[in-house]
């Protein structure tokens, strides 16, 4: 019994050693970017900017958060960042909540990006915005953003009016002024204007009054696809044509 622990022993002390360097001596991601040794910022930032590159999943975080906390000018990097976002999944944001902060460390505000993003039809970069403004943003994030989107709610452009209605469903921004757009473009002669609207008012207070009312009213469209989304939208049978 005596020879079977001293067999084990060996490893045991190993594995110690391993959990102390990695928690003890090796410095954190975060504690390297706020090190005074690293004078340049645009150094610091380019270091951090290539360990999102890094395939260890919490190296990854922790620059994107390191980045957050430096309230510096990146400048061009800005791009760098933005191209990081466009890469993640759908949904995810650990790391584009931390990006987002750290643009807007930069002067570079998520209402802003996301009217860039619509009117460039970005379309990837528009997701990623909205879906991380959705659950994110505070209260005056949430007003800059709903002031954005009702402006381009008006946009001669049927493709960016598309676009900003794809970004007020996903975002779940609704105002009485985008209600009341959403409401004008449910009898629009643009059938997408109209089947992306009943989209968006499926995914903004699909419960309240107001959105029940103008699905109903949309279950009356003479086009099968819409009026059926409105009716799934409200939990009905599909009307028959």
């Amino acid at each position: 019994m005596k020879a079977r622990r001293n067999f084990y022993f060996p490893f045991v002390l190993l594995f110690a050693a391993v959990i102390v360097v990695s928690t003890v001596f090796l410095p954190s991601i975060l504690t390297v970017a706020l090190s005074e040794k690293i004078e340049d910022n645009v150094e610091r930032v380019e270091r951090l900017i290539e360990h999102l590159d890094s395939e260890d999943a919490e190296i990854r975080v922790q620059a994107a958060e390191a980045l957050s906390f430096l309230e510096i000018q990146i400048g061009p990097l800005s791009d760098n960042l933005i191209d990081v976002i466009k890469e993640q999944e759908f949904g995810d944001t650990k790391l584009v909540v931390p990006l987002l902060k750290a643009l807007s460390n930069a002067e570079l505000h998520p209402s802003a990006l996301l009217s860039q993003a619509i009117k460039s039809a970005d379309e990837v970069l528009a997701t990623h915005l909205s879906l991380a403004l959705r659950v994110t943003a505070n209260k005056q994030g949430r007003k800059q953003a709903t002031a954005v989107l009702e402006k381009l709610l008006r946009n001669s452009s049927n493709d960016i009016r598309l676009r900003t209605i794809e970004a007020i469903g996903l975002s779940g921004f609704g105002s009485d002024d985008i209600f009341s757009v959403l409401e004008d473009f449910l009898s629009d002669s643009n059938r997408q204007i109209r089947y992306r609207s009943v989209v968006a008012l499926s995914r903004l207070k699909p419960q309240s009054k107001q959105s029940r009312s103008l699905l109903r009213n949309a279950m009356s469209d003479n086009e099968e696809s819409i009026a059926n989304r409105a009716a799934v939208s409200l939990g009905l049978a599909p009307r028959k044509f």
